[in-house]
């Protein structure tokens, strides 16, 4: 526990609101580690990165590759990478003029898993769509 952290305990001990302001810093805390967990959806939230990762699930791949592979200009292309990179759900090295990409995070592709059976668990009888990454 933190210095300040004891110091706030043992006053607020002292007017009765120690457990008032141990329940407010956890929740500080909290909301810290959440903010991480909501970057990183937000970094998978928009279909054309998630293409992005659904083409690096089977390997590295450079920026032109992706591009040909979606069909997308390389401008939106890089713009979505370098979310993705920023995140840390993708690294990438130099290969002389080439820049190649590739999932550093594997859990990416299990939580799109995850999403994927959730919405298959849920389609209607007569809808025939599979969701797959």
């Amino acid at each position: 526990m933190s210095e300040n952290m004891e110091n706030r305990i043992q006053v607020s001990s002292e007017t009765g609101d120690c457990q008032k302001t141990l329940i407010s810093e956890m929740l500080l805390v909290e909301r810290g580690h959440l903010d991480r967990v909501a970057a990183i959806f937000k970094a998978m939230s928009e279909t054309t990165r998630l293409l992005i990762l659904r083409a690096l699930k089977d390997g590295p791949l450079s920026v032109g590759a992706l591009v040909d592979k979606l069909d997308t200009s390389q401008a939106n292309v890089s713009k979505q990478l370098k979310i993705l990179h920023d995140a840390k759900l993708l690294s990438r090295k130099k290969s002389g003029n080439l820049v190649i990409y590739s999932i550093s995070e594997p859990i990416v592709l299990d939580m799109c898993k995850q999403v994927c059976d959730k919405l298959n668990r849920e389609k209607s009888k007569n809808d025939d769509q599979i969701f797959e990454m």
